[in-house]
């Protein structure tokens, strides 16, 4: 149904059954809104019509190679729903659409508005440089950089990022608040100095993946992690609060994956993406994301049968701290003198709900939505709710083995191969954390690409005879090579040892 033809051959097959869809869909999230049993707004995306519009048209040439002749559907119909040209468009119905092809019309407005600022940057030209960033003046200057490959980077068609592994999150930060946001939108490319590796992909994702793991857990104090829901949330500590400059730097790393397609291990609630999209939550049930026991201690005071006041001695501040040392904030002016009485608590439940989300974390995150909007902020991101959002960052959570066999490639095995059995014998068997560490080796990113398993290309190749030689990679590629392991013990012992001791281009 959504195969063959044009694009204004599939716009006519399908637009009449699209409008039925969508009022079985209308009904269905009014269904959902009253409590009632209701169809997922996931099961409405159409992956075979985001497909077919996500395709581009090619030509073979005489050397076998295959050249682009034009735009793809979804670019076609993007740029008639964006300049309003009468008719139907998919755009207009963005439900049918992937998470994955939402993603690519993000990544299209960041090329358009690069296209239109260069433009705007040649007239401006006589006026002086592009501004930055703003906040170059926090960080120190890449003064260990050679003024000439300095030069020789700004001047690149990508965004070349060269950082020192002593120093990673230094170097990566100073680089990118040095630079001016039309630079940001060009194709990213990483160096890791003193190491030998051409970025075809896999830097970029061990890159993303160490800046996340550092920023978020190597002791900068900007976010907090709760262990009962597993994830992060902003820091309350007022010296974090200042530093609006990191956490705007946060957020660009957030939106500078997105734009290059790579998917981070973030891990933080949902409710931070709702946010992102311009949908505050200030509920019990959103604090639940954050901090479920102060949310069931919470839920405790409301339903209390008994004199509050007394029983709970409460008033109207909270616990907080400042560099390291506790503190109270008020939460409204007076709040220390004034108690919580059976009368008041339903305000004093608001305003500390409000307070841990949205008003003690303000500075913060209104930083890193600006970082992250940077690169981001164009019409599609609308197209967007914050769990497609979330899976658009965060990939895939469910690690669904069996389609990645079903679609990995081979060369110099067959599927039949001893060494093949053997192979997914072992990795099936494995933990979800050993799972994650075989991503990781392989791919350089231990999540599941956008749509899960099955989407990835994984390639396993022989490279060469039974020996005790360990299993490596080609992250750039998705390749995993070994040699033709015969038996099972052997196979486990030697990919264990690779994927438990690999980091860097060394070992990979």
């Amino acid at each position: 149904f959504c195969r063959g033809g044009s694009l204004a051959a599939l716009t006519e097959r399908v637009a009449p059954v699209v409008g039925t869809l969508s009022l079985a869909r209308d009904a269905s999230a009014l269904a959902a809104a009253r409590g009632l049993p209701a169809v997922p707004a996931a099961e409405f995306r159409c992956a075979a019509l985001s497909e077919r519009l996500c395709a581009v048209p090619t030509q073979q040439l005489p050397n076998g190679t295959h050249q682009q002749t034009g735009p793809s559907g979804l670019q076609r119909d993007y740029a008639a729903w964006a300049q309003g040209e009468a008719g139907f468009t998919f755009c207009s119905q963005p439900w049918l659409f992937s998470v994955a092809a939402k993603g690519k019309l993000l990544q299209l407005e960041a090329a358009l508005r690069m296209q239109h600022s260069q433009q705007v940057a040649l007239r401006h030209s006589l006026f002086g440089p592009q501004p930055r960033l703003g906040i170059g003046a926090k960080r120190g200057a890449l003064a260990w950089l050679p003024a000439d490959v300095a030069a020789a980077d700004a001047a690149a068609p990508f965004l070349v990022l060269r950082v020192r592994r002593a120093s990673l999150v230094e170097d990566a930060l100073e680089s990118l608040a040095g630079n001016t946001p039309l630079s940001l939108l060009k194709p990213l490319r990483v160096v890791f100095v003193g190491e030998e590796g051409i970025d075809e992909g896999g830097l970029r994702k061990e890159l993303f993946q160490l800046l996340i793991e550092a920023l978020f857990t190597g002791g900068y104090g900007l976010f907090v992690w709760n262990e009962e829901v597993r994830c992060f949330w902003f820091s309350r500590d007022s010296l974090a609060q200042e530093g609006a400059a990191d956490y705007l730097l946060v957020g660009l790393v957030v939106g500078l994956a997105i734009h290059n397609g790579i998917i981070l291990d973030l891990k933080v609630p949902t409710l931070l993406f709702s946010q992102v999209l311009g949908e505050p939550s200030a509920s019990l049930e959103s604090l639940k994301q954050v901090d479920p026991e102060l949310a069931r201690g919470l839920a405790q005071l409301l339903e209390f049968d008994g004199d509050v006041e007394v029983t709970f001695m409460a008033t109207f501040t909270v616990a907080a701290t400042a560099c390291g040392e506790p503190k109270t904030v008020e939460l409204l002016p007076g709040g220390a003198d004034r108690p919580v009485t059976n009368e008041s608590r339903e305000e004093y439940v608001r305003l500390v709900v409000e307070h841990i989300l949205l008003t003690g974390v303000r500075p913060a995150f209104d930083a890193f939505r600006r970082g992250l909007l940077t690169l981001c902020d164009g019409p599609a991101l609308s197209f967007l709710s914050p769990e497609e959002l979330e899976e658009l960052v965060c990939g895939t959570p469910h690690l669904d083995f069996a389609a990645l066999q079903a679609n990995t490639r081979y060369d110099g095995f067959r599927e039949t191969d001893v060494t093949v059995k053997h192979f997914w014998e072992v990795v099936h068997a494995y933990s979800t954390d050993e799972k994650r560490a075989l991503l990781a080796f392989a791919t350089g990113c231990d999540r599941a690409p956008v749509g899960g398993l099955g989407k990835l290309k994984l390639i396993l190749q022989k490279s060469g005879p039974d020996s005790m030689a360990l299993p490596h990679s080609h992250t750039c590629f998705n390749l995993l090579a070994m040699p033709a392991y015969t038996s099972r013990g052997k196979m486990r012992d030697r990919l264990g040892i690779a994927i438990h001791n690999a980091k860097g281009f060394g070992l990979q």
